[in-house]
């Protein structure tokens, strides 16, 4: 869980970096801006009700709490959002790898076996919601970035197909 808090807190970091760079003199592009500003409020919201969620079972945070972790391979700006569909495309792509990683977590929370100390059914029903709401998501840039790939793949749509965004 605490993996995932700080992926959390991660991704929102990169939206945020990604929204700000599609709100600038030399790109103004305010829909692309307000997508991956919500994006970076979503992932901040649920990393705060996960942290949340670890306190209240009575789990530690620890001294050593940074976004991203020490070490992380998960570093910020490493991301290529120069452009509109290399962004979505990475956004998608941070969900895929977010579900997994919900779905891998509540299948090890449900698995019970006798000598297995993490068999916990209220961890793993929160992670079913959480993997609920990724679905949701996914399916929703998929459709974005599938309607948005076809618009651009003609040169006389593409400049209208990124405005209209």
């Amino acid at each position: 869980l605490h993996r995932m808090l700080i992926d959390d807190f991660t991704d929102s970091m990169n939206y945020l970096i990604m929204g700000s760079s599609f709100n600038t003199d030399v790109k103004n592009k305010m829909g692309f801006h307000k997508f991956f500003m919500d994006k970076s409020d979503t992932m901040w919201n649920r990393g705060k009700d996960m942290m949340k969620y670890i306190l209240q079972r009575g789990g530690k945070m620890g001294n050593g709490f940074q976004i991203p972790a020490i070490g992380s391979s998960n570093k910020l700006a490493a991301v290529d959002y120069s452009n509109e569909m290399n962004s979505l495309s990475f956004t998608l792509d941070t969900l895929k790898a977010r579900a997994e990683d919900t779905l891998i977590a509540s299948l090890h929370s449900q698995r019970k076996s006798s000598t297995d100390s993490s068999y916990d059914p209220a961890i793993g029903h929160m992670l079913e919601e959480l993997s609920e709401s990724y679905t949701e998501e996914i399916r929703d840039t998929a459709q974005k970035l599938n309607t948005l790939g076809r618009m651009v793949k003609k040169d006389s749509s593409r400049n209208l197909a990124l405005h209209l965004f």
